[in-house]
């Protein structure tokens, strides 16, 4: 078999409520941060199983793709410590499963991590800038080709939550963003990996709006689209939801998005506040219906937020994703691609994302390359829809030390729990059905752990179902009597950590 040399995973949303990977207290749907469920337990076994297969290489490097701590819908510290609980099963473990270096992409739901580490990096850059010299402007993406960075941005968070751990104090977490690169040793074949959040235009907005207002072009290179949309993309869809008591009430929001009836009313309640603090005298004056344009214009946003490609049920990709995928791959991908080898696009090329929550691989044929770039999802590990929609689930890449792929796919939905199968896909090229082949033959030699998965995938799908129809009935509920609909409880606010003293300097 082909050592595996690197293992990506994307969107396993750790503390969020509706992630199989997080761990429920038995009978409500709260988080219980201090165990690690089943599904967990179980993909690292998977892994575990895959990687003592190595014959030459040793221990992969893990890719954690992005959404990887879910900051927009559950508490940070929730988050971290069911991050901590997957961290013993595949770091702190007699056997670990990956390598001391672990790459980390950010995403959408954790882009605050990016925002967080690279103001850090910024910061210690500008200690060594001379005082007679001006201050070098602050960037807003890293190299592709992190392996080649004499610089690396550290992820401060995961790394110190990773390095807690005696057992793991050997370990560092290198962020990059928004694209990471990985070469072959020939240089003449490259796998990207780009979390998938600017293949929609949601998360272009700041650029489209720029665009029409001042009738700019698009952004052509990576720093550009991140300078121009990180400010939107940290707001609202990584830092809004853990804003205090006010967090509480946004998170209430992203429940009403889930139901037409209850989005319908929250734009109505919006148009009516706006409109009652608005001053009505130009709009007069100009014969403009002002709650008409603020309804149009609210309906719009919500529209964009509810249609996003991840509720698409049809296809696995909508057709404006499909435009906003090639345009990002022929545009940032590939400009970066090249200026980081050297003019030079490598001859074969494959392309890994994630956030859509469905797992599929296939070709595209995108201008700037030598032939089709070959595409591969991972997938998603949380349940968004109280029905089972079968393309989505979740998948693990599996790369080779030549850069051969497979996608495995742990599970998609299903109604029935003799669907939930795991399966093996050779993502399009060079070396890749050879390589599918091997991890076909390690799962029949010894099924038991896979089966073992797939139970406990489809258990923990079903039950997420049943906690987001409850979730779904109390919103409804809201909308029918808001009156007397119950308001969110919170918890009680910590107090501020107190300070270290300094130590106290001994005397002579």
């Amino acid at each position: 078999m082909s050592d595996i040399r690197y293992v990506i995973i994307s969107d396993l949303h750790f503390g969020a409520e509706n992630s199989v990977l997080t761990d429920l207290h038995v009978g409500r749907a709260e988080v219980n941060p201090k165990v690690a469920g089943e599904v967990m337990h179980g993909l690292v076994e998977c892994l575990r199983e895959l990687v003592a297969n190595n014959d030459s290489w040793g221990r992969p490097t893990l890719v954690l793709g992005g959404d990887v701590l879910e900051l927009a819908l559950a508490d940070d510290h929730i988050a971290a410590m069911v991050f901590e609980r997957f961290i013993e099963l595949a770091l702190a473990h007699s056997e670990r499963v990956f390598d001391d270096t672990v790459y980390f992409v950010p995403g959408n739901h954790d882009h605050h991590l990016w925002e967080g580490a690279r103001e850090r990096h910024y910061a210690e850059f500008v200690r060594t800038i001379p005082k007679d010299q001006d201050i070098t402007p602050p960037w807003h993406a890293t190299r592709m080709l992190t392996d080649e960075d004499d610089a690396p941005v550290t992820a401060a968070l995961l790394t110190a939550l990773i390095q807690r751990d005696e057992r793991t104090a050997d370990v560092h977490v290198r962020t990059i963003y928004p694209n990471l690169g990985l070469l072959d040793a020939t240089r003449t074949r490259a796998v990207v990996y780009h979390h998938g959040h600017y293949s929609e235009s949601l998360y272009r907005l700041v650029s489209t709006t720029m665009g029409i207002l001042f009738d700019l072009p698009a952004p052509k290179d990576a720093w550009e689209l991140e300078a121009q949309n990180f400010a939107w993309v940290d707001f609202f869809w990584s830092t809004l939801g853990r804003s205090g008591s006010a967090g509480a009430d946004v998170n209430l929001t992203y429940d009403y998005l889930q139901s037409p009836r209850a989005t319908e009313q929250l734009v109505d309640n919006l148009v009516r506040g706006l409109s009652h603090n608005f001053d009505h005298g130009v709009m007069r004056r100009l014969s403009v219906p002002l709650e008409e344009v603020l309804r149009m214009s609210l309906d719009r946003v919500a529209h964009h937020v509810i249609a996003r490609e991840r509720r698409h049920t049809e296809r696995v990709l909508r057709d404006d994703t499909e435009v906003g995928l090639r345009d990002y791959v022929e545009g940032p991908v590939q400009r970066q691609l090249a200026r980081e080898c050297d003019g030079n696009v490598p001859e074969h090329v494959t392309f890994v994302f994630g956030h859509t929550h469905k797992p599929f691989v296939g070709t595209r044929d995108y201008a700037g390359f030598h032939g089709p770039v070959a595409i591969a999802n991972t997938g998603g590990w949380v349940v968004d829809t109280v029905d089972p929609m079968p393309l989505h689930g979740a998948a693990v890449v599996l790369l080779d030390e030549r850069l051969a792929g497979v996608l495995l796919e742990m599970y998609t939905q299903h109604d029935h729990d003799a669907d939930y199968v795991v399966r093996v896909h050779a993502i399009p090229g060079p070396g890749a059905e050879e390589f599918a082949a091997s991890v076909r033959q390690i799962i029949a030699d010894n099924p038991e752990p896979w089966n073992v998965f797939s139970a406990a995938a489809a258990k923990a799908v079903r039950a997420r179902e049943r906690d987001l129809a409850l979730i779904l009935e109390r919103t409804e509920a809201r909308v029918s009597d808001p009156e007397t609909a119950t308001a969110p409880s919170m918890p009680a606010t910590p107090s501020p950590p107190t300070t270290p003293s300094p130590p106290t300097t001994p005397s002579a």
